[in-house]
């Protein structure tokens, strides 16, 4: 069987029956197909193997699902912690610009001279600039992050 998720698997089943109709553990048949043997013609029809065959299958699906989960769980931390960190840093340069927009007005209103108020308008427009361009990368990051949690999910 080929299953692909994370990366492309393959699987062999090997299941067997006993005269008495007991399964054989998967591990024995392998073990037994390695030791050199002789076919004989079967007198009787083949046990039905289907029903092994399947449980077989159910166990490797479960254990791929179990993995996929784990994986996607342990994705998703990461995104959140790195959208954690990523939106703090830029709330917090957005409000150190804000203190210092509130101080450079502040210092254009208590300039003597034309020309310091001008020079302290321009610094002010900066900052404001500066402040508003974080305020769109921070929408920006929001934005790559949910693209980012969205790829996730496509890709499982």
């Amino acid at each position: 069987m080929t299953v692909n998720s994370l990366e492309t698997e393959e699987y062999l089943f090997f299941v067997a029956r006993t005269d008495a109709g007991e399964a054989v553990d998967p591990e024995i048949v392998r073990k037994l197909l390695l030791l050199p043997a002789t076919v004989y013609p079967l007198t009787e029809p083949n046990a039905d193997l289907s029903e092994l065959r399947e449980g077989e299958i159910r166990a490797v699906l479960k254990r791929v699902e179990e993995c996929n989960a784990r994986f996607f769980d342990e994705e998703v931390i990461k995104l959140d912690h790195w959208s954690e960190d990523l939106k703090l840093g830029l709330e917090r340069e957005i409000k150190d610009l804000a203190k210092a927009i509130r101080e450079a007005k502040k210092l254009s209103t208590l300039a003597g001279s034309l020309a310091d108020k001008l020079e302290a308008q321009k610094q002010v427009k900066g900052l404001e600039s500066t402040r508003n361009k974080k305020r769109r990368e921070l929408l920006d990051a929001q934005d790559e992050i949910d693209t980012q949690r969205d790829a996730l999910i496509v890709g499982l």
